[in-house]
């Protein structure tokens, strides 16, 4: 069972086809290749990988709004 109370094994599965899609929809690669070629532990690390780049992206993006915004009001 789960913390919350659910089962263990459905929540679970649930929690890899999440992560196959999401590894095959970040890195181009077929939901079947990830489903059968890639270990959960594998699955992990790849996540924590696509997580951090969007990270960076996002501090990125803000980086650049920032200074978009600061460019504007040093025009006024």
């Amino acid at each position: 069972m789960t913390k919350d109370g659910k089962p263990y094994g459905p929540e679970r599965y649930r929690q890899l086809i999440t992560n196959c899609y999401l590894i095959s929809k970040n890195c181009n690669t077929s939901y079947v290749d990830v489903r059968d070629k890639m270990t959960p532990s594998e699955m992990i690390q790849i996540m924590k990988l696509i997580n951090q780049e969007i990270e960076e992206k996002k501090k990125y993006y803000e980086k650049i709004k920032q200074e978009r915004e600061n460019k504007k009001q040093n025009r006024r």
